[in-house]
């Protein structure tokens, strides 16, 4: 089953397209009041026991309206193979869609090493970045593993758009912008998702976007809650096939549960106007 029919499943089951955003930043990691995973999860656990039961914890009061969750590869840096399988076996008995967002950028040998564990891990998908190339080669990597991937493509990140708006030639000699050239790279080479920011996009850059990739590529949206990014924009020109990702604000939630029930209600209400 691809990418793409995974995730037609999981919106139409839960009429969602939340992606929740595994983000677990250890408390001793941020000792100047930062948000970070309550320290009642280490009172009688090591600190990597502490941030897997925050994660699996997130992950079952969350998944009734998660249609994905985005595991940030930095924050997960600790974990084992057998800990990636506890998240991802947690993610799929929600019937979810796991997502390693580690943004991966290499040459081909590095590329493939990161799509067997991936795959071993049990993830569904991972992000992508472009700028080191092999675009195609890691594609067709990533599906011989049955992995999707999400290309950075215009990112929520303010300062992204200097690389990703610059002119660059295509083949007809002339120049278009960074985020242009990725877009038509996913269309050519199946690629199922993009990543997109909320923050950092106008309308014209997502319809344009949108256009060069197709109706059918999965638009991963970073930079809502938190961030401030503008969800609205998003609903009214970045296309059918979305996923909203959702970090801090829902997982610092004093009550996660609730919060994801209404980003998810919020959403919904977006998609029918």
């Amino acid at each position: 089953m691809n990418l793409l029919t995974k995730y037609l499943n999981a919106r139409r089951a839960k009429n969602s397209v939340l992606c929740v955003g595994l983000d677990p930043a250890s408390p001793y990691m941020r000792k100047e009041g930062g948000q970070a995973v309550p320290m009642e999860y280490f009172k009688t656990a090591s600190e990597l026991e502490g941030l897997l039961s925050f994660c699996l914890e997130i992950i079952e009061k969350t998944g009734k309206w998660a249609t994905a969750f985005k595991l940030n590869a930095q924050y997960a840096l600790p974990f084992s193979l057998a800990d990636y399988k506890r998240i991802t076996s947690a993610i799929k008995k929600q019937n979810s869609i796991s997502i390693l967002d580690i943004k991966l950028g290499d040459i081909g040998s590095s590329n493939e090493a990161c799509f067997y564990w991936a795959a071993q891990a049990g993830f569904d998908a991972v992000t992508f970045s472009p700028f080191a190339g092999n675009v195609g080669e890691a594609a067709r990597q990533a599906r011989e593993r049955g992995l999707g991937l999400f290309v950075l493509t215009l990112m929520s990140n303010p300062e992204a758009g200097t690389f990703m708006r610059a002119p660059i030639a295509n083949a007809a000699g002339t120049t278009q912008p960074a985020y242009l050239w990725i877009a038509q790279e996913i269309a050519k080479n199946g690629i199922e998702g993009a990543v997109v920011g909320a923050t950092n996009t106008n309308a014209l850059e997502l319809k344009q976007i949108r256009d060069a990739v197709g109706k059918d590529v999965i638009f991963l949206v970073p930079g809502i809650g938190a961030q401030g990014g503008d969800s609205e924009r998003i609903f009214n020109h970045g296309g059918e096939n979305l996923l909203i990702n959702v970090g801090r604000s829902i997982i610092n939630s004093s009550n996660p549960r609730k919060a994801a029930e209404d980003f998810c209600a919020n959403f919904r209400g977006m998609k029918k106007q």
